[in-house]
């Protein structure tokens, strides 16, 4: 999944990665965040994996010390696309919030 990953969040939000020049550097990053996303909270489901990219490389690099997204994280009856649901649910006030409050997107020292 981390090829289709890739292509996913370069194609849907390029203007929005700051300081990447290309897929293939994103791709090397990615890579590095999909091993803790997998490692650190069981993320193999395609639609939670997209999620956790999408907080990681446009909203916050450390969206997973907020309460909410760590409870949702750590939930050992998490099944299989609850994160991705959860993600695409967070309203634009959430977003903006998570943003705001944590470090910047993108954060290439994984």
């Amino acid at each position: 999944p981390i090829i289709d990953t890739t292509r996913w969040l370069y194609g849907k939000y390029r203007d929005e990665l700051v300081g990447y020049e290309d897929a293939d550097q994103l791709g090397d990053v990615l890579a590095k965040v999909t091993k803790r996303a997998w490692m650190g909270y069981r993320i193999e489901n395609s639609e939670d994996m997209r999620g956790y990219m999408y907080l990681y490389f446009i909203v916050a690099s450390d969206f997973d010390k907020n309460a909410e997204m760590a409870e949702i994280l750590k939930n050992p009856n998490r099944k299989p696309g609850d994160f991705g649901k959860a993600v695409a649910d967070l309203s634009k006030e959430k977003v903006a919030l998570l943003k705001a409050s944590g470090t910047p997107p993108g954060d290439k020292d994984v």
